[in-house]
């Protein structure tokens, strides 16, 4: 479930306002009973053409990770752990395999954001503004991350004292993915990260 707020371009944002209590209700009713959030979007830049940019760009990598037994490290605990239990060490598996889970997981985060925007206005009263947005936000785990693409273009134009015309056209896409790959901190290092097969990935943990 995504948020709709996320298909808005924060560049585009003039004004936020918060109703709440009596003010919300007057004005929308029981359905307003949590409170009402009002966002004014900008509108185009009174005289010549004014054009903004902007883009940044980050990474962000694991600090401080907490260190994970090896396969013999592991095998060495397995073993004497079945013996104190009255069991074969031989039960406790091969070291056939010494897989890393965690680097298999993890990566480094890429942080994106880039902003466009063109407004102005004409010597009729002629008022515009079009503007776009890409930003991607992943996370440290491969496969979870948020990547959104917003264009919009918005008018307003006051042909006389009695009419007027406001128009605002939108676009958002947005790509959301959310692999469960944290359930990898539990497996076995001594098990291979594949499948029988070679090329499915091993969701047994042992």
């Amino acid at each position: 479930r995504l948020n709709p707020l996320t298909f808005l371009n924060p560049d585009d944002i003039e004004s936020i306002t918060v109703l709440k209590d009596a003010s919300a209700a007057a004005l929308y009713g029981s359905d307003a009973s949590n409170g009402v959030i009002l966002i004014t979007t900008k509108k185009g830049a009174k005289g010549k053409l004014n054009v903004n940019a902007s883009a940044s760009y980050g990474i962000a990598q694991t600090i401080n990770e907490i260190k994970f037994l090896n396969t013999p490290q592991w095998l060495e605990l397995a073993r004497e752990t079945a013996f104190n239990s009255g069991q074969n060490p031989a039960t406790a598996g091969d070291d056939t395999f010494d897989t890393d889970w965690r680097s298999l997981v993890r990566r480094t985060a890429r942080n994106a954001d880039v902003d466009l925007s063109i407004s102005g206005s004409t010597q009729k009263g002629l008022r515009y503004r079009v503007s776009a947005g890409y930003n991607v936000l992943e996370s440290l785990h491969q496969r979870n991350g948020l990547s959104s693409g917003t264009a919009s273009g918005r008018i307003d134009w006051k042909i006389n004292d009695k009419l007027s015309v406001n128009a605002r056209l939108s676009y958002g896409q947005q790509r959301k993915d959310n692999l469960g790959s944290f359930g990898v901190f539990t497996f076995v290092p001594n098990i291979s990260p594949y499948a029988e097969d070679g090329i499915t990935f091993n969701q047994q943990g042992t």
